[in-house]
């Protein structure tokens, strides 16, 4: 049998690493507000329940949720609206008593179906839980916006890349002989 001394301290090495660190990549890691400081590990359930609740009350009462986009524009969702699930692990307290949840729902229209991501911002008062707004974040997996320092955040359009990016634009030889 043989013995691979230099190749074991590496492999040791490298569990520790995973276990100390973590693979922290998550399901979208710039998507969402993120603070370990802030986990809201004291409200959790209570704020899981207080979203489920709040969806599916407005839902049942008015058809819809009152979604708002970045401007703060009111969104229109076509057809019937239904919770999918919330994303339990992507709860946080945000900013002193607010937390937030990102939550996945589907509307029917007709045979059409489409995939929304919308995000609770909720306050906890001496009354229960407010909601203090929601915001569109995907249709069909395309984001509509996202987080910077930990704030709502347009999506930055990527540019078109250049075909061959290292090629400086030609100049004419002789750019007075020729007409404009």
């Amino acid at each position: 049998m043989r013995h691979y001394s230099g190749f074991t301290p590496l492999v040791t090495l490298s569990f520790a690493a995973l276990y100390l660190f973590g693979c922290n990549g998550g399901e979208h890691p710039k998507e969402h507000p993120t603070n370990p400081k802030r986990q809201a590990k004291d409200n959790i359930a209570e704020f899981n329940t207080a979203v489920e609740k709040y969806a599916r009350d407005t839902i049942k009462a008015t058809k819809t949720l009152p979604v708002q986009n970045l401007k703060g524009e009111k969104v229109k969702i076509a057809g019937t609206i239904e919770l999918v699930r919330i994303h339990k692990d992507k709860v946080i307290r945000y900013e002193g008593d607010t937390y937030f949840a990102c939550a996945d729902f589907i509307a029917t229209d007709g045979e059409k179906k489409t995939n929304y991501d919308f995000d609770f911002f909720m306050t906890k008062g001496s009354d229960g839980w407010r909601p203090d707004r929601v915001l569109l974040h995907k249709i069909e997996g395309k984001l509509q916006m996202t987080y910077k320092d930990n704030k709502p955040a347009p999506v930055e359009e990527e540019k078109p890349k250049q075909e061959h990016p290292q090629e400086h634009p030609k100049k004419q030889e002789h750019p007075q002989e020729h007409p404009k």
